[in-house]
């Protein structure tokens, strides 16, 4: 248990250093768990398979609908956790996604901020 603990914090401080280039400007993003197929990222031009999805996500300035932690072992709760980054109100996404029925879950999490204003991870970089 203490290994799977120290993987999954890991992951989470590398998701939270490498994810900081590609956010968008709203105070927070969402986690989600998709339950249909169709609301999986795509990798084609549509940010998923299902077209009523893709307009959701473009009306509310999507930046990235990304897997949250690739390569996690599949048989994990984190393999099927992903994330949306936008620029429009995280608020309303989160009512218009819990609203499709297509994730189980919807999280927001918010960004960390320092008194400079621009967004940060927890982790000290160096160099």
């Amino acid at each position: 248990m203490k290994r799977f603990s120290v993987f999954v914090f890991s992951l989470f401080m590398f998701l939270v250093n490498s994810r900081l280039s590609g956010q968008g400007s709203a105070d927070a993003y969402l986690y989600v768990t998709p339950n249909t197929p169709s609301a999986y990222p795509s990798t084609g031009s549509n940010f998923t398979g299902s077209s009523t999805l893709d307009n959701i996500l473009n009306q509310h300035q999507v930046v990235s609908y990304v897997e949250s932690f690739p390569g996690a072992p599949t048989s994990s709760f984190i393999s099927n956790a992903y994330e949306i980054h936008l620029d429009g109100d995280y608020n309303s996404l989160y009512n218009a996604l819990n609203a499709t029925g297509m994730f189980d879950l919807i999280e927001a999490a918010p960004y960390y901020r320092t008194a400079g204003s621009e967004p940060t991870s927890l982790v000290h970089q160096t160099g």
